[in-house]
């Protein structure tokens, strides 16, 4: 789908200087994003958790649930 130009150039003039700017930034933003595959930037690891990681992973200290950081950040959503 293509707008046509002189639509979207009249449409972006019609906004308040900082919404320009927010328009700029997230444009920016998605082409930064269609232009690569951030899947393609992660390592792939194949081995096994030691004891330290497997601890981690087990502890349930610092496990917030979502009624608590609903209230602990003032959240508008449920959160599970």
């Amino acid at each position: 789908m293509g707008i046509p130009k002189d639509k979207l150039n009249y449409m972006f003039q019609q906004l308040p200087s900082n919404y320009q700017d927010n328009v700029l930034d997230y444009m920016e933003f998605l082409l930064e994003k269609a232009s690569k595959n951030h899947w393609d930037n992660i390592p792939e690891i194949d081995e096994p958790l030691n004891d330290e990681e497997k601890q981690l992973l087990n502890d349930d200290s610092g496990y917030v649930t979502g009624k608590e950081a609903k209230s602990e950040f003032r959240l508008q959503v449920d959160l599970p």
